[in-house]
Order: C-alpha cells, then structure tokens, then sequence
C-alpha cells in the first residue's frame, strides 16, 4: 500500500489539508473518497496470518487496512513527522495496544501521575493483573523520574500536557532518562496536537494521539493513531490492529 507524502517543507495549514491525500485515479475526484467495503478482491494469493502483512500486502479485509484509513495514516504520519503511523477505533484503544504490545509479563512500566482516566485506570488496576509493575511518577520532575527507574524498566509513559491537570514534561529530558537505561518513551500528546509539539523530534519513540478529541475538531468521530518508526508501527498494526481487533472505522477516518 503506497502512502503518498507531501514535502516536508510545506506549511502545517497546508499539510493538515493536503497531507495524504491525491485525486482519485478513475474519477479525478479531489475530495478523499469513502472505501466502506470490508473486503477486496485481489489477484494475487494472499496470506491470511498476520505474521506475513507488510507494505505490499493488498487491501483484501478492512479490519487489516483500508484506503480511507490509510489516507489519515498517512497525513498524521506528515504532520507529526513520523516514519509511519497506525489508526485505532479510539484514543484508549490506541494507549492499550502500546501498553500490551510493548509490555510483558516481569516489565515496569514508569507513568505519569496524572493521566486520562482510561489510562490510568487500565495501568493501576489492569497491567499489574498481568505481571506488569507500574510506578505513578510525577514526570514533571525528570528527577522523580530517574530515581523511579529500575533494572526491569521497558517504557516510560508521559502524557503533556495532562488530562486534565494540563501539567507539562520535558520530553527531551525524559527521552535521555529512558534510552539511558534501554527503554522506550510513550508519549499522549493528545492535548497538544501536532501543531504544538512534535515528541518524535524531541525523542519520543511512540506518539500517541486521541483522534476524538483536537485533531477531529467537531466532536463527530472517534479514533486514536500512534506514531513511531516503521518497525513499532507493524508491531503495533499486528498486534493492536489485526489481533487485539481495534480498527479504525473508515467513516470516522473519513471524517
């Protein structure tokens, strides 16, 4: 599945409109298109094991991909200047397949102190259920942070600004912590937008963003995305898409 990218340099206003989307190829119509069809034809053999799904897999089952989907995927991926990007039916399914796909039985997971209620709740009272340590750190304090590392720390998550607390944390200083002791950095940068803070250039490893909330803009549509590297993002579209089943409604993408 191509994904079309604008240049880099192109105006943020520009990128939001325009990033990810080209005329259709039959109609010439310039408006993205609606692809609402849970299934392809394809004319070729295709796998049906996720474990085979890469970039020139066809569309052939939207719980997999879909065109419109795509088409978001590929503007967030523009405007957060991103290797790649995967689109969720919400902003908490989008939290839960990166807590679950990069988390495991013996990992600790260090979190904002203040975070989005589904967030918080599925970390405090649902990861610790399946063997995962979970330290509530205030992370406006990077040295709270580093004193909460410990040898089994896999990921730090940050959520800035906060649900709804709006408290703020250095990302840079956080992103140095975590790759200093071989773990990832999450970052809810929900309240931000891409607009305002772009993680991934400050060190993020993980973007994650509630659709439902600034990005939709008209409170109609639901939807999460996350924003990494190429690899993250297969791990993530495996894992959190095709086997967890969180698709994206090509609507909602739409809208």
């Amino acid at each position: 599945m191509s994904r079309k990218k604008l240049p880099i340099d192109i105006g943020a206003q520009t990128q939001a409109i325009h990033g990810g989307e080209t005329p259709d190829q039959q109609t010439g119509a310039s408006a993205p298109n609606i692809v609402m069809s849970s299934t392809f034809a394809v004319d070729k053999t295709v796998s049906f094991s996720a474990t085979n799904f890469d970039e020139d897999t066809p569309y052939m089952y939207t719980r997999w991909a879909n065109p419109t989907v795509t088409q978001l995927e590929s503007k967030l991926t523009i405007l957060e200047e991103s290797q790649a990007c995967v689109a969720f039916s919400s902003g908490m399914a989008a939290s839960t397949a990166v807590l679950l796909s990069f988390l495991s039985h013996g990992d600790h997971l260090i979190i904002s102190s203040t975070n989005y209620a589904g967030t918080a709740e599925l970390a405090r009272k649902t990861l610790p259920r399946m063997g995962i340590e979970v330290t509530p750190v205030d992370t406006s304090n990077p040295e709270a942070v580093e004193m909460a590392i410990k040898k089994q720390t896999k990921m730090i998550w940050i959520e800035t600004p906060s649900n709804p607390l709006i408290n703020i944390t250095d990302i840079a200083k956080i992103a140095k912590t975590a790759h200093d002791n071989n773990a990832l950095l999450a970052v809810d940068s929900t309240f931000a937008t891409p607009i305002a803070t772009k993680p991934l250039q400050l060190g993020a490893d993980l973007v994650i963003h509630s659709l439902t909330k600034y990005i939709g803009g008209h409170g109609d549509a639901m939807g999460g995305a996350v924003m990494a590297n190429s690899e993250h993002i297969n791990l993530l579209r495996n894992e959190g898409v095709i086997h967890h089943g969180s698709s994206m409604s090509p609507f909602n993408a739409w809208q």
